[in-house]
């Protein structure tokens, strides 16, 4: 019990040390390149929540476990969606509603070939590249 307690509090303050160290490196890489500390805090933040996820997909695939691998990351995806989504309606007053065609357009494209995808229940290298287009298309 007492191993087990010592090295619990090794590992902390190991954690906590390397974190520290993690943060400064980081930061000083940074102001070399020019970047701001903001940008480089948020995406430590980023990777710091994110990294449980892919280790843990990573784990599943090796394991043979690949559909537990695709819930996780679809599960994180919808999750955070509906999170943000929340959080902003929270936050704005009123969600001005706009009509446009141009963003109509590849909506529906986009769901006609999610349905022709469907047929197979596989999406090929041309229905990816497909929404890969739709999607460079709408930006």
């Amino acid at each position: 019990m007492f191993l087990k307690i010592s090295l619990l509090i090794i590992s902390i303050a190991t954690l906590v040390f390397g974190a520290e160290r993690f943060v400064d490196a980081s930061s000083k890489i940074a102001r070399n390149f020019g970047i701001s500390d903001l940008f480089v805090g948020l995406t430590i933040v980023a990777l710091g929540t994110s990294a449980p996820e892919i280790f843990f997909a990573i784990s599943s695939v090796i394991n043979s476990a690949e559909a537990v691998a695709i819930g996780t990351i679809v599960g994180s995806n919808i999750t955070n969606i509906a999170l943000i989504f929340g959080v902003s309606c929270f936050a704005i007053n009123q969600i001005k509603k706009r009509f446009s065609l141009e963003s109509l357009i590849p909506f529906l494209l986009s769901f006609l070939l999610f349905l022709f995808a469907l047929k197979d229940l596989k999406f090929s290298l041309i229905e990816s590249l497909g929404f890969i287009g739709i999607l460079f298309y709408f930006l």
